[in-house]
């Protein structure tokens, strides 16, 4: 190649990457800023490095440090989809949670027929049928037979027949 031609052959994405290496002469960088000016590459990773030094005022240190920093992706990932998880068993635990109350809840609840059979019981011997005008000997005969007293159940038996 003629010096010409060489001077106006645009610097390639190796070129950029390696005029951005500390310790490179100013003059090579100036050279490669000026091959640069007006260019407008088909390659996309070429491209993206001259933006990023027209964006940065042509520093080709801080593209150094951009391209040798190491992008942390995977633990990004793995952090959210952490978060997520966690989310997703508090979730899952408050509605347990919530779940269980109300199955005790419609367990345990007090309905008509369990109050009726906690509060009737049943009493073994004859039955007693109240009324409004009472019979007195035939109340005490019953009050007799439930206390289990020989002696005045039969005595009663025979006034109530008079």
């Amino acid at each position: 190649m003629t010096p010409e031609h060489q001077h106006t052959a645009h610097p390639t994405l190796e070129e950029i990457m390696a005029a951005s290496k500390p310790g490179i002469a100013a003059e090579q960088r100036a050279s490669i800023k000026e091959k640069l000016a007006g260019y407008i590459p088909a390659d996309e990773s070429l491209a993206g490095a001259i933006r990023f030094l027209e964006d940065h005022q042509y520093d080709f240190d801080a593209l150094h440090d951009f391209l040798e920093t190491p992008a942390v992706f995977s633990t990004l990932k793995i952090k959210s989809t952490h978060g997520i998880t966690v989310r997703r068993f508090t979730v899952a635990a408050a509605c347990l949670v919530i779940l269980s109350g109300a199955a005790w809840y419609y367990l345990n609840r007090e309905t008509p027929a369990k109050i009726i059979a906690k509060s009737v019981f049943h009493e073994p011997g004859l039955p007693v049928f109240a009324s409004m005008q009472g019979n007195k000997e035939f109340h005490e005969l019953m009050s007799a037979y439930k206390m289990q007293d020989p002696e005045i159940g039969p005595r009663l038996l025979l006034r109530s027949d008079k």
